[in-house]
């Protein structure tokens, strides 16, 4: 092995590795946040990687901002120890797009409202799809009306716009050019917003990621307590992966994508599209795995236990066995300081219990005792809440 570094790794090239981690180490340092909205601009068009770099920044305690019509360029850029996406980071909205669009702010000023940017990006002959997955983005929320309104009336709006410039631009002269002009108005339709959920797809659509959260953030405690391994890990990197064949896994992960098919012999089975934090992956449920959760559908979140199989079309995870979130009772912690504390609370809290099928575990800092009062009640958003009202947020988690 000595012989053979003294020429496959001579001492220049070592020197220059060296050299590059060391500025990088120092940048990422002393910088973090421009570190990061330079590599996240290195990966534009690359989803799997911008998720995980953004995650890394994340991890950091750095946030990622929505993109912003008045704020972003053709580059993510830093903000406040915080990082601005970039427009054309957007589906759609290609470089020299966001480009036109910077250019117009430095020449004609901020946008003022909705009405301002959608006349000002039809005049750069900016198309509606790529109008719209701004809005699905996030771009225009600084401006009045949901993303669902501005949606809407984008793309009968823009048209309209267009049409008018063109015909300013031919010279048409009609009776009507001596009247007041009758370009378009802009109002909004009274048609609410997006689901939270709904918003995130649309997100994810316009971008290829997750902006304004992720389908399973209400669900991080169960990922502390099930997951050993990411998405991240799946991926191919140097021709190598950082699995390998038969590696045992447990992920909690959301399905996307579910596709039943059948073996030669006509038992079903599914291959389905799931997706953690940092990315998706495919998963194969063969038909004894897939005969007990045939009403898995998408959007379901599961705790799923496999073993990694790698062939020529990358790394899946064969199913061994799957928890349902949506079966599985709650459970609710509550923390108190010592036993004399539970004591003070124990009737308060008891007087609350109704039945249902979730549970609730009492924990003791001090001894680092816990216990479970089964079938406590059905426990949802409001009755966390009134549980948190009672004993502090800081003292109560959902599982």
């Amino acid at each position: 092995m000595v012989d053979f570094a003294k020429y496959a790794f001579n001492k220049s090239h070592a020197a220059c590795y060296g050299i590059i981690a060391y500025q990088t180490a120092w940048l990422m340092y002393h910088y973090p946040t421009e570190y990061f909205a330079a590599i996240e601009t290195s990966v534009i068009g690359n989803a799997d990687k911008l998720s995980a770099y953004m995650g890394s920044a994340k991890g950091k305690g750095i946030k990622n901002l929505r993109p912003d019509i008045n704020l972003s360029g053709s580059r993510f850029l830093p903000e406040n120890d915080k990082i601005r996406m970039a427009l054309c980071s957007v589906s759609a909205v290609s470089d020299d797009t966001a480009c036109l669009i910077e250019k117009d702010r430095q020449q004609n000023g901020p946008f003022k409202d909705t009405a301002d940017a959608f006349d000002r990006l039809a005049a750069l002959k900016i198309g509606a799809d790529a109008i719209e997955n701004l809005i699905y983005a996030g771009a225009f929320d600084e401006f009045e009306g949901t993303r669902k309104q501005k949606v809407s009336v984008c793309r009968d709006y823009i048209d309209n716009r267009k049409k008018v410039n063109k015909e300013n631009i031919e010279g048409q002269m009609s009776l009507f050019d001596i009247m007041p002009s009758k370009a378009p108005k802009l109002t909004f339709p009274s048609v609410g917003e997006y689901s939270a959920r709904e918003k995130l797809i649309k997100e994810k659509d316009a971008t290829g990621i997750y902006i304004s959260g992720h389908p399973l953030d209400n669900v991080s405690e169960l990922i502390r307590l099930h997951t050993n391994i990411s998405s991240s890990q799946f991926k191919e990197e140097d021709s190598s992966y950082d699995v390998q064949n038969g590696d045992k896994v447990q992920i909690v992960c959301l399905l996307t994508e579910i596709k039943k098919h059948y073996t030669k012999k006509g038992d079903a089975m599914a291959f389905v599209t799931a997706e953690d934090l940092d990315g998706e992956f495919p998963v194969v449920l063969f038909p004894k795995v897939y005969e007990d959760h045939k009403d898995l559908k998408n959007d379901d979140i599961i705790i799923l236990k496999g073993h990694v199989s790698i062939d020529d079309r990358g790394v899946s995870i064969i199913a061994d066995s799957i928890e349902e979130i949506s079966k599985m009772p709650k459970k609710l912690w509550i923390k108190f300081s010592s036993r004399e504390s539970y004591n003070e609370s124990e009737k308060t809290l008891l007087a609350m219990k109704n039945g249902g099928r979730d549970n609730v575990v009492i924990y003791l800092e001090d001894t680092k005792e816990r216990w479970i009062i089964k079938n406590f009640g059905d426990i949802d958003d409001a009755f966390k809440e009134r549980i948190e009202t009672l004993f502090s947020p800081s003292n109560v988690a959902m599982t």
